[in-house]
């Protein structure tokens, strides 16, 4: 059984501020497709005119900043993080972009509203950082309204597995979801939500990744982004030995590519 502690600590450590969200956001510019996923997870949401929408999880407000010019006909959009340093930024990012936007500090295992508020609840790259995440479920399924939508992406079980293979060589990221993460991928979630949920859809996202000499600075700060000292102490011994295989890698081939695979969860109540 996954140790609920380690879970919140992880992502604590992570998403304490924005510094580690905003490299990993950085390397997905130099991806194949040109749709960025703020826009991509934007266009599948069906907003209900003057419905009550809550977002879990807001992180830096990047998916609301790149739609402004598209924001929806609801009554209220309430914009969340459990994090109160990233909740701070996005406070910053979004204050008076719109009147729709109220920001709360909500930890989505208690999410403190009634029974049946909302139309749309959002959890977009979060639920697998929630220690309780049948606790979260059942908080979300209790607030939605009836027929109410979840939108909940998240990332599938070979996400950037070239770039994974790499790490493992040097014993990095082999309990790679086993430790630090609940089992909130594409196919653990959607068989959690389907034993809640009325009825749920799948929507598929991927953007494959160019790294060349140009741009390996880059790659190298999103892999720094992802060991933190306290669970990866070893890393700086081994960050030259990564390079250099990735230097190399590039050298032979002219390019090092990996995947991100994502996909979007639509659960009905």
């Amino acid at each position: 059984m996954k140790n609920p502690t380690e879970i919140e600590n992880y992502a604590h450590d992570q998403y304490g501020n924005d510094t580690n969200l905003q490299t990993r956001i950085n390397i997905w510019d130099y991806g194949l497709n040109k749709t960025p996923i703020s826009k991509w997870i934007f266009s599948n949401i069906k907003f209900p005119l003057k419905g009550k929408i809550l977002e879990l999880g807001s992180g830096t407000g990047k998916l609301w900043l790149e739609n402004l010019s598209n924001l929806p006909q609801v009554d209220s959009i309430i914009l969340s993080d459990f994090s109160g340093g990233m909740l701070d930024v996005l406070k910053q990012n979004l204050r008076n972009k719109s009147d729709l936007f109220s920001f709360q500090q909500i930890n989505a295992q208690s999410i403190p509203f009634p029974d049946e508020t909302f139309d749309n609840i959002l959890a977009f790259h979060m639920l697998y950082h929630v220690p309780d995440l049948d606790g979260a479920i059942d908080e979300i399924y209790r607030t939605l309204k009836p027929n109410g939508k979840l939108y909940a992406t998240t990332i599938y079980e070979d996400h950037l597995n070239d770039l994974y293979k790499i790490l493992t060589e040097f014993n990095l990221k082999v309990d790679r979801f086993s430790k630090n993460f609940s089992d909130f991928l594409m196919r653990s979630g959607l068989f959690k939500l389907k034993s809640k949920f009325e009825s749920v859809k799948i929507e598929n996202y991927s953007n494959k990744v160019i790294i060349t000499e140009d741009n390996l600075d880059s790659l190298m700060a999103y892999i720094r982004s992802t060991m933190s000292p306290e669970y990866y102490p070893q890393y700086p011994l081994f960050e030259p030995k990564i390079k250099q295989e990735i230097v190399d890698i590039i050298d032979s081939r002219g390019k090092f590519t990996f995947t991100g695979k994502s996909g979007m969860l639509i659960a009905t109540k």
